[in-house]
């Protein structure tokens, strides 16, 4: 930034003299003669130079004692040192809080700061716990097909681990042992939701039993586990069929 500023020495005595006069360092003005215009040039931030106009101006005036005179230039010499070495004025734009985020727009020099949130861990079964729910699963394996929330890479992480210890359970796949996709319609959902269709009537109450409630106690336990949410939903039908585990989004 470039400050041109008048500064006017009137009533005194001296006549102009002619001299070899050097100063060094930043904002170090050398000024000779009567009337003249002294330009300081210091690289300074837009604020810094309204202060130091002001501090200026409060000489000019008569308004500013020696120690007042001490305390603002003290105070600005602090506010300087943090700008940046190169002298680049910092302009600050308009500052957007976005989620995982911030952006400054219009900004030049100086820096931005980037608001960085936690992201939860990835629910993945670990791999001590595996041998423990193959053993479980196969004491009575049973009928299952999983589906993971389509485009979610993190629910089809954990829908693989869940289709290794069920295959490995000697569990049968109703879906040629592999992940299906599926989409959520209505009001979303997270966690794991099972699903079942059961011989019975709507209403009556649902006992389970052997492989069902053995892959839903598994369920059950990893929920607790890697803490998501866990739904059983059975379905009245005619004829009995597989365990349907649906792997939803992490909750935020």
């Amino acid at each position: 930034m470039r400050l041109l500023i008048p500064v006017f020495i009137a009533g005194l005595a001296f006549g102009q003299q002619s001299a070899d006069i050097k100063t060094t360092g930043a904002c170090s003005p050398v000024a000779s003669g009567n009337n003249n215009t002294v330009r300081i040039d210091c690289g300074i931030g837009q604020v810094q130079g309204k202060k130091l106009l002001d501090i200026v101006n409060k000489i000019l005036a008569g308004q500013a004692t020696l120690d007042d005179i001490k305390n603002d230039v003290q105070a600005l010499r602090s506010e300087v040192a943090q700008l940046p070495k190169n002298g680049t004025a910092i302009q600050v734009g308009d500052i957007n809080v976005q989620p995982g985020g911030i952006l400054s727009v219009g900004q030049t020099g100086g820096f931005t700061g980037q608001l960085i949130v936690p992201k939860k861990p990835a629910r993945r079964i670990p791999v001590a716990m595996q041998e423990q729910i193959v053993s479980e699963l196969a004491a009575a394996p049973g009928q299952v097909s999983i589906s993971s929330f389509v485009g979610d890479t993190e629910a089809y992480a954990l829908a693989k681990d869940l289709l290794d210890v069920f295959d490995r359970a000697k569990w049968t796949f109703t879906n040629n042992k592999r992940i299906s996709s599926y989409t959520i319609s209505g009001e979303p959902w997270t966690g794991i939701k099972a699903e079942m269709y059961m011989n019975g009537k709507a209403g009556e109450e649902a006992h389970l039993e052997g492989w069902r409630d053995l892959g839903t106690g598994v369920l059950l336990g990893l929920s607790t586990y890697l803490k998501f949410e866990f739904k059983v939903e059975i379905i009245a039908s005619d004829s009995d069929h597989e365990l349907t585990i649906f792997v939803g989004p992490q909750a935020p």
